[in-house]
């Protein structure tokens, strides 16, 4: 992003970055590598929004962003980067990274609409709790969750279906 946005800001000069630029891009990769996961941005998520993880994506960069800013002022570097790269910079970074993780968050709901990319899970206890939770499971495919079993400790459930899973037994079955 730093490179296409110095084509951007400079596009007769060369594509090459000047090397005062070279130590605010290797600070903003440490910060990157640091602030990142204070975000949980490498856990995964499965089972999340994609609004939830544009807004993660947008705070830590923006975290980032503020951490360069911070860098240039109190080294007394900003007289020698171009402000208007750095906002190219700002702008086209962000939407690689919304680009890139929507691609990827619509590559696997795309697997798992084709019943690839799931998470068996069994769900223990079938009472108002666990209905919400088999509902939200059937409404929500592209979460990646796949229900193989219901149990639950009221024998007279066994064998019952909920919202169309067989009740198979209790935790000794």
């Amino acid at each position: 992003a730093a490179v296409a946005a110095y084509a951007a800001r400079f596009p007769f000069d060369s594509p090459i970055l000047p090397a005062h630029y070279h130590p605010l891009i290797l600070f903003s990769v440490l910060c990157v590598v640091i602030v990142f996961p204070a975000f949980n941005m490498y856990n995964s998520w499965r089972g999340q929004s994609l609004a939830r993880q544009i807004r993660a994506i947008i705070l830590a960069w923006m975290t980032v962003i503020l951490f360069m800013i911070v860098i240039l002022f109190g080294l007394k570097m900003s007289a020698d980067i171009s402000r208007l790269w750095l906002a190219w910079w700002m702008g086209l970074g962000l939407v690689f990274l919304l680009l890139f993780r929507m691609s990827v968050f619509g590559f696997l709901k795309y697997s798992r609409k084709r019943g690839k990319n799931y998470r068996q899970i069994v769900i223990v206890g079938v009472g108002e709790l666990g209905q919400r939770l088999i509902s939200h499971t059937q409404a929500s495919p592209w979460a990646g969750f796949k229900i193989k079993a219901l149990f639950d400790d009221n024998v007279q459930r066994h064998g019952a279906s909920v919202l169309g899973q067989p009740i198979l037994g209790d935790l000794t079955a």
